[in-house]
């Protein structure tokens, strides 16, 4: 553990960034604002906005930029959707989700709204087709693929299109410093520039402040209105099991199964893994390897309710919306906190409360080691860093004592959450409260591990922390 927590000490001073200055409120426009919420009851028939939601509408209503953290399941959509309805012209939204573009546009069909998409998926003719309708205005909202924006040609074009707004789902995959980059996100800044400079909003479920401006600065925003919301979510139960072995792990994993008539959703982190205890459990598998077909299937079977536990790797992730999901269990630590709230945000969509339970082993982090160690990522570069520095962060989560969901909030930089909650485990032990540690006592810590270099285990730097004279101590010329 010493070396990742020195690796973590030394990177994190490194990449602590200055946070973006957001205005707590936007400018009020109640003409406009009534007729968001007329909208919003009138188009697509729901009663009231969600907690976030009303902020981010008013303030791209107001013509400003905006981006959007908010987890899986808080409704993101709606706040992107109502502007849309509203202001008229076209909106076009950069998605990564392409097996669901169809989906948010046939409910937004549904509702009596133009929309439609151009991806892979479609006929190179009705490519044409649908762009050529884009330009004519027959659309409200536009959905395309980031990589879209790299075909030849396809750049020269967007000026025709007379974008109102750009929307960018999934904002935090242009950012390096995030846990899911992808490359052609980096196309987002020229495409803007191309559509004339639009207002720009982005949304995503998992940004930490220095995500977040990276993000604001990747895409250019301008003054943003930042909002930071519903990472709170008091009917999702967090806990963490330690185990011993494999073994102890398997036991558990039945024990929280053992439940009948409640959906499961099993997150391991190889696809060996998933295919050796799925076969071992008689359940369903999801992962990267499998065919389209296949996994759409298991998909659809898992929405619909014919099955009713998944085994999967992170492949089951962005875009996935089950709402009747009462248990995520993660057999194997993440590598970030952003990867295990994202995917334990998949328990509870409806509302109701579900649990999130992590079976944990400090032989975890090898696994997440030898990850980091084959990204091709250089020994001492920024990323590396970064990248251990989140696992660090994971961890110290998993060991820790305090309220899962206050320090879930503290990392996303949600402020106002209560310190003591009804569900996590460390909140309902029937224990006392942790001491703090003194600073002091800190100070002299972080010394003998600077001092040791790393290496030197634990049991040592707590022997020479307390005066005792270890045969490793006293070999020691400087103790």
């Amino acid at each position: 553990m010493v070396p990742l927590v020195r690796r973590y000490l030394v990177c994190w001073g490194r990449l602590v960034k200055k946070g973006v200055t957001t205005p707590r409120h936007s400018v009020r426009l109640p003409e406009v604002i009534d007729r968001a919420e007329r909208t919003l009851r009138d188009v697509f028939r729901l009663d009231a906005f969600r907690p976030g939601q009303a902020a981010v509408v008013e303030a791209m209503l107001g013509g400003r930029d905006v981006l959007s953290v908010a987890p899986t399941g808080s409704g993101k959509s709606i706040s992107y959707w109502v502007p849309a309805v509203v202001e008229g012209g076209l909106t076009m939204v950069v998605s990564p989700l392409i097996a669901l573009m169809k989906d948010q546009v046939d409910r937004l069909t549904d509702c009596g709204v133009a929309a439609t998409f151009i991806n892979s998926s479609v006929e190179a003719t009705e490519q044409r087709e649908r762009l050529r309708r884009a330009i004519a205005g027959d659309y409200r909202l536009l959905f395309l693929a980031p990589e879209r924006l790299g075909r030849p040609g396809f750049m020269g074009r967007l000026a025709e299109l007379r974008i109102r707004r750009i929307v960018v789902d999934e904002a935090h995959c242009i950012s390096t410093w995030g846990h899911d980059f992808r490359p052609d996100y980096r196309l987002l800044s020229a495409a803007i520039a191309a559509c004339g400079r639009p207002p720009v909003a982005g949304f995503t479920a998992t940004a930490t402040p220095q995500v977040r401006t990276d993000i604001a600065s990747s895409l250019g925003l301008r003054h943003p209105f930042i909002s930071v919301s519903g990472f709170n979510r008091p009917a999702l139960t967090l806990a963490v099991t330690r185990c011993r072995g494999e073994r102890a792990k398997r036991d558990r994993l039945r024990s929280l199964l053992g439940t009948t008539g409640q959906q499961a959703l099993v997150y391991v982190g190889t696809v060996s893994a998933a295919e050796e205890l799925a076969a071992e459990l008689a359940v369903a598998c999801y992962h990267g390897r499998q065919t389209a077909d296949v996994r759409r299937r298991i998909q659809d079977d898992f929405t619909a309710g014919r099955i009713q536990v998944v085994v999967a790797t992170s492949a089951f992730g962005m875009g996935v919306d089950i709402a009747g999901i009462r248990r995520v269990i993660h057999y194997h630590l993440p590598g970030s906190l952003e990867a295990y709230y994202q995917e334990a945000g998949r328990a509870g969509r409806d509302g109701r409360p579900a649990e999130c339970t992590l079976l944990y082993s400090p032989a975890d982090r090898d696994l997440q080691s030898f990850f980091i160690e084959q990204s091709g990522l250089e020994d001492g570069s920024p990323l590396k860093d970064h990248a251990y520095a989140r696992l660090a962060q994971m961890m110290a989560y998993a060991e820790m004592r305090e309220c899962r969901h206050a320090r879930i909030a503290d990392y996303f930089g949600e402020e106002g959450v209560a310190r003591l909650c009804t569900a996590c485990d460390n909140c309902l032990a029937p224990s006392a409260p942790e001491e703090s540690v003194p600073a002091d006592a800190v100070q002299a810590g972080l010394a003998a591990i600077a001092r040791f270099s790393g290496r030197v285990g634990l049991a040592n730097v707590a022997a020479v922390l307390g005066g005792r004279r270890t045969k490793w101590a006293t070999a020691q010329p400087w103790v």
